[in-house]
């Protein structure tokens, strides 16, 4: 019988973020990754590094610093993390594993976490130590979600900082002595988006200041205790999200079916690319594919498809009446497929008039 619940017990709990520059950074432990590809003008602006080549070598150079950045290969960066969090699972006996905290509104990170060590057969190994995915963003929107509309950490951090502050600095005059310290470290907000260290760090420390809030002890003892119960509400174990992995390749590869379909989508403007990505979402999630509707149309033709897309919900009517007439426009061979209509404003391009009048001048 397969567990969708973590089973109760004490467990090592761990932040974590990923840059998808090809950066892991887990809480205290941080690698960079060489990436396959160069990366491209957005992830070179927000994570501030970028692909040179040197000879027959591809290196990290920091943007700032303009320095080398050391890094490794995948499968090497990722045998040196499994060392790392079985080395912190020892150094606690009862622990029965470890539980990564992220923080994440869509789901991203276990995904690729799990799948970088499917890649390389570490799934075993892995799952010796990892017990669960915990996502830290179910837990803000449970208390927050009746008054905030969006309960990311940037505004979560926003919320919580000057609580955080408060804090330190009463318990700083209550212990009244320089060797005790607060463990709560207070990141500014405004400086987390490129980092997945100060992220890792945030959804830990968030999820624990969300724990203090409902814990009536405020012993650091019984807060850790109270945080790991409330922790486990929301931990799925690590097959659970392997599985929603597998289904969720399934339904890639039927969106990715539909794209000669949507060809036109996407070469026009932007509302029209975002509307293709979601018909392929909506249709995938429904377990239609490209082959499964040309089935339909054979057999039915344009009824067959108008019966189908009917049931499909998340869709307004306009949307699978457009729907409908597009796949059949594809399938039928008489017909050519349909473009999206692009309707464009009349405006002048005064870049262009100012040098032809400048031109005209001379």
């Amino acid at each position: 019988m397969e567990l969708t619940v973590l089973p109760p017990g004490k467990y090592t709990l761990v932040g974590i973020d990923v840059d998808t520059t090809g950066r892991r950074l887990i809480d205290e432990y941080g690698q960079y990754i060489m990436p396959y590809m160069n990366l491209n003008p957005a992830a070179r602006q927000r994570h501030q590094v970028r692909v040179i080549t040197v000879g027959f070598y591809r290196l990290l150079k920091c943007s700032q610093t303009y320095k080398v950045v050391k890094s490794k290969s995948e499968y090497a960066a990722l045998k040196e993390f499994l060392d790392w969090i079985e080395k912190v699972h020892a150094s606690d006996k009862e622990s029965k594993g470890v539980i990564f905290i992220y923080h994440e509104e869509r789901k991203f990170i276990p995904y690729m976490l799990l799948e970088a060590m499917k890649k390389y057969d570490l799934l075993e190994r892995f799952f010796k130590t990892a017990k669960s995915f915990a996502n830290g963003y179910e837990f803000a929107e449970k208390k927050y979600g009746a008054t905030m509309k969006n309960v990311s950490l940037r505004q979560l951090s926003k919320l919580m900082l000057n609580e955080m502050v408060n804090d330190v600095v009463q318990e700083d005059q209550n212990n009244n002595s320089s060797e005790n310290t607060s463990k709560t470290q207070v990141v500014d907000p405004n400086n987390f988006e490129g980092s997945a260290t100060v992220r890792a760090r945030l959804a830990y420390e968030i999820a624990m200041n969300l724990a203090r809030q409902e814990c009536q002890e405020k012993s650091a003892e019984k807060l850790q205790d109270f945080m790991l119960k409330t922790v486990n509400q929301y931990a799925h174990p690590v097959q659970v999200e392997l599985d929603e992995l597998q289904r969720e390749s399934k339904n890639l590869e039927r969106q990715n079916s539909f794209r000669p379909v949507f060809l036109q989508y996407f070469k026009t403007t932007l509302y029209h690319r975002v509307k293709a990505v979601k018909f392929r979402i909506v249709l995938a999630e429904n377990g239609h594919d490209l082959n499964s509707l040309s089935t339909i149309w054979n057999e039915k033709r344009k009824e067959g498809l108008a019966e189908v897309i009917q049931n499909v919900p998340d869709l307004k009517a306009e949307e699978k009446t457009e729907l409908v007439d597009l796949f059949d426009s594809y399938f039928d061979p008489v017909k050519s497929t349909i473009k999206p209509i692009v309707k464009r404003t009349r405006r002048r391009n005064r870049r262009n008039e100012f040098h032809y009048l400048q031109t005209s001048k001379t």
